[in-house]
């Protein structure tokens, strides 16, 4: 193969150094890109010295992340509902992946409001941060995202998912010692009592970003990021996610239980307000240096565009909910249907609150 390059690893301030030994590497006879990727994971400044605060860790313990996560609604030749995301490929074509005859993978859940909710904060808190020179940032329609985000249910037939479970937030928060004696014995790792509080090369409850909540303090779990997500915009959420919410044990907040018809959704999706406001205000932004042809009413044109972007959005959302409102029913590329990834059962002898509803 050719030189192997990672966009990212975690380095001690030197930020060649990671491809300058993926270089040297690729020049070995005989390797393998799992040998690459695993000797750049041991060379990580975190895991290079030893430290009597670490937790124990599997060989490889894999977190890939993205800027975002986008699923994509499509049909296939049975007109049958298949999801798609250009992440989710990106992550099945990683070739040193290809090279463990043996992957277990689990999956952190929060409940969606509040995770959506954090979510908007954190991409406000981007543009408010924004000064002039950089690239302008717009928030992205995190609604449509999220509903269309089916990553609990998996496939089967996918050797990623073939021996997964998901992990409530909510209860790694509120119940760590039940929680993670319950992920070990999933993972085949000796339970330690460090896997039940944060630290970072031995500092307990380091800040992850500013503001953020630290550790396992459970105020995340309770804050309902009201300025970033409306009510109305929770309802549509709890609405056409209401199988996540039956299947992982979560109460709704907002949807009254009522049933719903197409004139209900579309009247609800004229509604929406809070995350749908910070959108358009973050376009609207964008916008203020933007140069119009010759002519035109810059104002007037910018008013235009953002009544466009409010229009597609709402038809897109009102699609969508048309769509998942008919029952759709899952199915992997080859037709075979996805299923709801198991989720972590919890000892109740070990539990030290009730569990989170």
């Amino acid at each position: 193969g050719g030189t192997i390059t990672f966009d990212s690893v975690i380095g001690d301030g030197d930020l060649e150094k990671p491809q300058r030994l993926a270089n040297q590497l690729s020049r070995m006879r005989d390797r393998t890109d799992k040998d690459i990727f695993v000797a750049l994971y041991l060379a990580m400044a975190d895991l290079r010295n030893l430290d009597p605060a670490a937790r124990i860790v599997p060989s490889i313990f894999f977190q890939p992340h993205f800027h975002n996560y986008h699923c994509t609604l499509g049909a296939n030749d049975q007109n049958r509902a298949v999801l798609d995301s250009p992440e989710y490929q990106e992550l099945r074509d990683f070739s040193p992946l290809k090279g463990f005859k043996y992957i277990k993978t689990f999956t952190p859940l929060r409940r969606p409001t509040t995770s959506t909710g954090a979510c908007v904060r954190f991409m406000q808190r981007q543009i408010d941060e924004w000064k002039p020179g950089q690239e302008p940032l717009t928030i992205p329609d995190e609604l449509t995202e999220r509903v269309l985000n089916r990553n609990y249910m998996v496939d089967w037939q996918d050797r990623l998912f073939q021996d997964s479970v998901l992990v409530r937030f909510e209860d790694g928060k509120l119940n760590p010692k039940a929680t993670f004696t319950a992920l070990a014995a999933f993972l085949d790792l000796p339970y330690t009592k460090s896997m039940t509080y944060c630290s970072r090369n031995g500092e307990r409850d380091p800040e992850s970003l500013k503001g953020n909540d630290r550790g396992f303090d459970p105020a995340a779990i309770y804050r309902t990021y009201e300025e970033y997500l409306g009510r109305e915009e929770r309802v549509y959420l709890e609405y056409l996610m209401g199988d996540v919410y039956r299947r992982y044990g979560y109460d709704f907040q907002c949807y009254d239980g009522a049933p719903m018809d197409e004139e209900a959704m579309n009247a609800l999706v004229g509604r929406l307000h809070g995350c749908t406001d910070l959108i358009l205000a973050s376009y609207k932004k964008a916008m203020e240096h933007k140069v119009f042809f010759e002519g035109e009413d810059p104002e007037q044109r910018r008013q235009e565009i953002l009544t466009e972007i409010g229009e597609n959005m709402a038809a897109k959302r009102r699609e969508i909910a048309g769509v998942l409102m008919r029952g759709l029913r899952f199915v992997n590329k080859n037709g075979a249907p996805l299923n709801f990834m198991p989720l972590l059962e919890l000892d109740p002898a070990l539990l030290e609150q009730p569990l989170y509803h």
